[in-house]
């Protein structure tokens, strides 16, 4: 596992099954998280961790969450075919609000498309399914 980061490290679509799998592990390496995503986290917090739920499209909460943050996961998004406008929030105004967020000017950003995403540069091999669509 590589050197635990120096800054909170924002992790967004953490209730997402990569998004679960990653604080787990980044958790127990004894990372500082911060956790979000737009359902609640169903799993118990790793320690060190915190959680705020927050929706990608909501500009203010998610450059709120980066402040002080030394690096962003972003894994949030629609990860299936939907609507343009239901897809527009998350996956576009939400990649821009985490890329880097202006208030986090030394932060890098590992973006990626959730319903493209691979194990291949993830610190820990991810075999979990992902989560079911909310009816």
């Amino acid at each position: 596992m590589a050197d635990i980061p120096a800054k909170p490290v924002l992790l967004t679509g953490a209730s997402g099954a990569l998004g679960r799998v990653l604080a787990k592990a980044l958790g127990a390496a004894g990372w500082t998280l911060r956790l979000t995503d737009i359902v609640s986290f169903p799993d118990p917090l790793p320690a060190g961790a915190s959680f705020t739920k927050a929706d990608l499209n909501d500009g203010v909460a998610i450059l709120r969450l980066a402040e002080g943050c030394g690096m962003i996961l972003h894994f949030g998004g629609v990860s299936v075919e939907r609507p343009f406008e239901e897809v527009l929030g998350p996956n576009i105004r939400g990649r821009g609000y985490c890329s880097p967020a202006p208030t986090t000017p030394s932060a890098s950003t590992s973006v990626a498309n959730p319903s493209t995403t691979t194990a291949s540069s993830c610190p820990t091999a991810i075999t979990a399914s992902p989560r079911p669509m909310a009816n």
